[in-house]
């Protein structure tokens, strides 16, 4: 099982804009098990399988990619991908995560899965 890469919010945006000096030009994608995310086209690619993508679930996509395999709470995810501390009353990662699987089921990918009572995990 991989571990997982989870920084406070000051840290990953002090590590982001370091690496806009770094990176002037356009991030290369992100590559994993035969998955690739696009942050110029702002999709996920597998195989001959292109599935565009909107801001946050690009980022979800991102976070949950590079934490495939590990199990993670939506509390966590709330704060890493939207920046908003745990708040036990809303249900924003559920509705995001929903239509973000039924997006990736619809072309063939069905990587998402919801561990109940816990979280999520990338099944990849």
């Amino acid at each position: 099982m991989s571990q997982l890469l989870v920084l406070p919010n000051q840290i990953q945006e002090k590590m982001l804009k370091m690496m806009e000096g770094f990176f002037p030009f356009k991030v290369k994608p992100l590559k994993v098990k035969g998955y690739k995310l696009d942050p110029g086209e702002q999709k996920l690619i597998y195989g001959d399988i292109e599935v565009n993508l909107r801001r946050r679930e690009f980022d979800l996509v991102h976070f949950m990619l590079i934490n495939h395999g590990s199990i993670i709470d939506r509390n966590t995810i709330l704060d890493r991908v939207w920046g908003l501390q745990s708040n036990p009353f809303t249900n924003t990662v559920d509705v995001h995560m929903s239509h973000l699987r039924r997006k990736l089921v619809k072309n063939n990918i069905d990587i998402l899965k919801t561990i109940h009572g816990v979280g999520y995990r990338l099944e990849i």
